[in-house]
């Protein structure tokens, strides 16, 4: 059986399995640990920096897709 949650986003009912919500596209990011590789991280704090200029994301957000505590 999947775990299934909400997004933190838009409250949709998501499958874990998936990198990002169907209907909002935001993605799922648990934590950047220190095994993803470089070409990885910044992959994903570019996808969550356009995520935050088209609105979809605030800052604080973004930090806690990230692990990093609030602002």
């Amino acid at each position: 059986m999947m775990k299934t949650t909400n997004c933190p986003n838009c409250g949709a009912p998501v499958d874990l399995a998936e990198s990002c919500c169907p209907y909002c596209d935001t993605p799922y990011i648990s934590k950047v640990d220190a095994y993803t590789p470089m070409e990885d991280k910044l992959a994903i704090i570019e996808e969550l920096n356009r995520k935050m200029a088209a609105g979809i994301l605030t800052g604080n957000e973004a930090r806690a897709l990230l692990g990093l505590p609030p602002v």
